[in-house]
């Protein structure tokens, strides 16, 4: 599915059917959006992503509960997230340069994570989870 304006669109049926909302880059608790009658808390079930985006979301407002990131169209969010969303970040990913990206992550404890991207890698996203249970994004 092709969105034409927006970096994700959110849908209330699966296979991207139903009333829809959709957002651009940024933070967003469901039930404050501007047409919650088209999208209202607890309803999403599947969603679009734009390349070179991705989309957490949330089971409870304010960004807290369980979360899971997508970044790719999803036309089933799963059983443990449908109908459960209520709030969502949408935010651009990291993209390599030209020459490559080399970096680290601290991951809390003695944990340390060190990753390099080739040049040529574009819109590459990864998580890194430390032994503490501390999360790096890059």
């Amino acid at each position: 599915m092709t969105l034409t304006s927006g970096a994700a669109q959110l849908f209330v049926d699966e296979n991207y059917a139903g009333a829809s909302m959709i957002l651009a880059e940024g933070a967003y608790n469901i039930e404050r959006l501007d047409a919650p009658d088209a999208v209202g808390n607890d309803t999403v079930s599947s969603l679009t992503v734009v390349p070179g985006y991705q989309v957490t979301v949330y089971t409870d407002a304010d960004f807290g509960g369980d979360s899971t990131t997508f970044t790719t169209d999803t036309p089933y969010v799963g059983d443990d997230l449908n109908d459960k969303i209520s709030s969502v970040v949408v935010v651009k990913t990291t993209t390599a340069s030209s020459s490559g990206f080399t970096g680290a992550a601290d991951l809390g404890g003695s944990s340390r994570a060190l990753f390099q991207l080739e040049a040529g890698f574009t819109n590459t996203t990864g998580a890194l989870q430390g032994d503490t249970g501390s999360t790096a994004l890059f």
